[in-house]
This record gives structure tokens, C-alpha cells and sequence, in this order.
């Protein structure tokens, strides 16, 4: 399964979870540009200027007192380098970051979450 797909039904089970979703993927409008490289570099650079930034976690997931990142990979999908530096820089500000090949990665962490004890007020 594509990626894509992968994130569409995790977008689904997140949000009939009561999370917020934001999509942070906006270089995969790169593939719709095809080779032409001058219009890619353009793409690139407004992208850039307006503060996207390469190698930020595909999915933020918000509910009250949480903020999620997650990556989608498919059972082949690699980390890039600057992935790598992104996962570390959020995870070193304390964030929790995933990375979810699956459907199953993401229900196994929506069940890890109903086993945690409540810390409501």
C-alpha cells in the first residue's frame, strides 16, 4: 500500500478518535510538477520562503494536553537524513514522534493510550 493510502485511513481512525489533523506534507505536490526542474525550484523555494520545511513528519495529531507527529512510511520506506534530523530535533524538544507503516501501528497506539492512567485535572 502507497503511502498516501496508508495516511488516508490513519487520518480517518485519528480523527473518529476525537483528534485534531493536520497534514504538514505539502512537498508531495513535487510529483505533480513531473521533471520540469524550473518549475520544482520554484515550488521548492515559495515553499521554503513560507516555512515549510524538508523532512517534517507527514502528520500532526492534536487532542487536549497531546501533540503527536507521525511519519508514514510503507513497509519499504526509509528515513532520509534530514527526516532523521527533524525525529531528533522535535523529539529533543520533547514531543513524541512516531513512525507508522500501518493501519496497526497507529490502533496499536491509540490502544497504548487508553492503558495509560488519566492525568485529568
Amino acid at each position: 500500500m502507497r503511502e498516501h493510502e496508508i495516511q488516508k485511513v490513519i487520518v480517518q481512525t485519528m480523527r473518529a478518535n476525537g483528534y485534531f489533523t493536520i497534514n504538514t506534507d505539502v512537498f508531495f505536490g513535487l510529483r505533480f510538477l513531473g521533471n520540469n526542474m524550473v518549475k520544482r525550484s520554484s515550488f521548492i523555494n515559495q515553499m521554503k520562503s513560507l516555512g515549510a520545511i524538508p523532512g517534517t513528519p507527514d502528520m500532526i495529531f492534536l487532542k487536549k494536553d497531546e501533540v503527536l507527529f507521525v511519519e508514514l512510511k510503507n513497509d519499504r520506506g526509509r528515513l532520509s537524513d534530514i527526516q532523521k534530523e527533524v525525529i531528533a530535533t522535535l523529539t529533543n524538544m520533547g514531543f513524541n514522534v512516531q513512525v507508522w507503516r500501518s493501519l496497526e501501528d497507529c490502533l496499536a497506539y491509540l490502544e497504548w493510550k487508553r492503558e495509560q492512567p488519566c492525568t485529568c485535572k
